[in-house]
């Protein structure tokens, strides 16, 4: 028996935010609205963690979503995306500055 590879999807970060915008707009429970998309309910929960965005299901239904709220997260995690990411070139330069360095000592001793 030939089993196939399962075809994975890939959503951008804005397809990603633009589902959990719609979901949390929406009067669909998450099941529905998965099913209708075409994706694992466990998928949108994976997002809502990590974009730290509370479950309507969890007591956020009562409350009116902020989507400039969540654009403004979105921006301030992409600014500091942005910061870390030049942190961690800038370290990693140094480093390897830093072992160019200690090879060029070796050999010349």
């Amino acid at each position: 028996m030939k089993y196939s590879k399962k075809k994975y999807n890939y959503y951008s970060d804005d397809e990603r935010m633009s589902y959990i915008r719609e979901y949390l707009s929406s009067p669909e429970s998450k099941s529905e609205f998965c099913k209708r998309h075409g994706f694992c309910a466990k998928l949108l929960t994976y997002w809502l963690n990590k974009y730290q965005i509370e479950d309507k299901d969890m007591g956020r239904s009562s409350k009116p979503v902020n989507s400039d709220a969540i654009d403004s997260s979105i921006s301030e995690l992409q600014k500091e995306l942005s910061l870390l990411r030049a942190e961690n070139r800038k370290l990693h330069r140094a480093l390897a500055d830093e072992s160019y360095v200690t090879r060029r000592a070796k050999n010349s001793s």
